[in-house]
């Protein structure tokens, strides 16, 4: 599996650039770039700007390949290496799916990008959460605390702690995608901030309690 997701994000990489000259020809000359709370196109630029989209997946594509070599616990991305390639592949198909609805969107005037978007950002929370939950201690990825660098056991606890709440998040977000409910989206950023913000305090907690223990 590590093998075939790896081949998934090449493809999609090389893809995307084929992809976007294909479609530059019939784009209109600006692009809707930002969108308010009600779903309105608030802001254009420059058609060019769609370029943008490949360079980041390649940009991307070599951060997953990179970053883990300055990291000082390199040999611990070789255990959940698969599930890092599920990560990096989910990363590049959701940017992919971007690209995507904003060409959609400068096509079509009545177009909710928000619900849109619901789908593809739960199913990408729930594969955040999923690989958190099965990392092992690295710098630059999982939910990252002092109480999580204390030891193996502590970085599991907190990251299924953190992976679960990324789950909810997801699944929640697919929810008001299927009952066509906007406000989900908000709804579970909201359980995703308010959840985060319980694991460092407790995270915090933990460790004070533990050091004071330690001191006696």
């Amino acid at each position: 599996m590590e093998k075939l997701f790896s081949l998934l994000s090449i493809a999609l990489v090389i893809a995307s650039y084929p992809y976007i000259i294909y479609n530059y020809k019939t784009l209109p000359d600006q692009l809707p770039v930002h969108i308010n709370l009600s779903g309105e196109i608030d802001k254009y630029m420059s058609k060019g700007i769609i370029f943008a989209f490949p360079i980041l997946l390649t940009i991307l594509f070599a951060s997953f390949k990179i970053v883990p070599k300055f990291d000082k616990y390199e040999s611990n991305y070789n255990k959940f290496l698969t599930e890092m390639r599920l990560f990096e592949f989910a990363t590049l198909s959701f940017f992919s799916y971007v690209a995507y609805l904003l060409i959609e969107l400068s096509r079509h005037t009545e177009f909710d990008l928000i619900m849109k978007l619901m789908p593809a950002l739960g199913l990408l929370m729930i594969i955040c959460g999923f690989v958190s939950d099965r990392s092992k201690m690295t710098q630059f990825f999982g939910c990252k605390c002092r109480y999580a660098y204390t030891s193996e056991e502590n970085w599991e606890t907190i990251n299924k702690m953190g992976g679960a709440i990324m789950i909810v998040s997801g699944v929640a977000m697919l929810i008001g995608f299927w009952i066509n409910m906007k406000m989900m989206l908000f709804v579970s950023v909201g359980v995703l901030i308010a959840g985060v913000l319980a694991v460092m305090g407790y995270s915090e907690i933990k460790m004070r309690n533990e050091n004071k223990v330690k001191a006696q």
